[in-house]
């Protein structure tokens, strides 16, 4: 991962999202989202999280803007875009019979059309490496465990180097050792310069890895922060609904403990 320069911000407002007749998303503004750091978006489920996420990366039809670099991301085309933005989904396609290293591979030639085969190899082995899947990099996805998928996954929107990198729910499959893995890549993304913004359902993975954190519910936001200055015991009650104790547990890491139903 190139470093970039971590004064960079991304300025995004106004996004509306409609599902139909259904209002998803509702004008957010979002804080100023910082390279560098590490920010979590998290709520009850419904809340818009994903939605967001795809909104800025064009995946949605969106309303609003996010300028990044001098330009709006949600109004570049997709190679444009590709060039700035990694986007990993919740899942791939499990029934697809590429390899994992033929689908690091394509993820890279699509927006790298000119990029020697050798070139491609070299950083596919690279990624696989620091992801730690180079030994199942020639068994097919349909023949993968959902978190090995989901690894497979992250080293597909690695592999170009974005600027800005786009995490929905990357743990959601994995057991404890391999989230506290992801998470430990994602910190060494962020150090490198790279923006991260990741949903996250985790409480706990928010607690001791979001440099900032941004609460929806409903659509819009409603707490953003630091992670022990914003998640409150009654911030947890009102969106949850549940009885949460919140602390640090070190210097650098931090602990939620939920107790009981509000």
């Amino acid at each position: 991962m190139s470093a970039h320069k971590p004064a960079e911000t991304m300025d995004v407002r106004g996004i509306g999202v409609r599902c139909g007749g259904t209002l998803i998303l509702d004008g957010v503004d979002l804080p100023p989202l910082k390279a560098g750091a590490i920010t979590a978006f998290a709520g009850p489920n419904g809340a818009g999280k994903s939605t967001l996420l795809r909104a800025i990366s064009g995946m949605v039809k969106a309303k609003g803007t996010a300028h990044f670099a001098g330009q709006d991301l949600m109004r570049l085309s997709v190679r444009e875009r590709g060039h700035v933005l990694g986007f990993m989904p919740q899942g791939i396609d499990g029934a697809s019979r590429l390899t994992v290293l033929d689908a690091i591979i394509a993820s890279l030639q699509v927006f790298s059309p000119g990029l020697p085969l050798a070139a491609c190899h070299e950083k596919a082995l690279a990624v696989m490496e620091q992801v730690g899947i180079v030994d199942f990099a020639l068994r097919p996805l349909n023949r993968l465990s959902g978190g090995q998928r989901q690894l497979a996954s992250l080293a597909q929107s690695l592999v170009r180097q974005p600027r800005i990198l786009l995490l929905d729910e990357p743990t959601s499959a994995l057991d404890l050792r391999h989230q506290i893995a992801v998470m430990s890549i994602l910190r060494d993304v962020a150090r490198a310069g790279c923006m991260v913004l990741v949903v996250l359902h985790d409480l706990a993975l928010v607690a001791n890895w979001a440099d900032e954190v941004v609460f929806l519910q409903d659509g819009q936001v409603v707490a953003s922060g630091a992670p022990l200055e914003v998640m409150t015991p009654e911030l947890l009650r009102t969106i949850y609904g549940v009885h949460a104790q919140v602390g640090r547990a070190t210097d650098e890491h931090a602990f939620v403990t939920v107790t009981g139903l509000a």
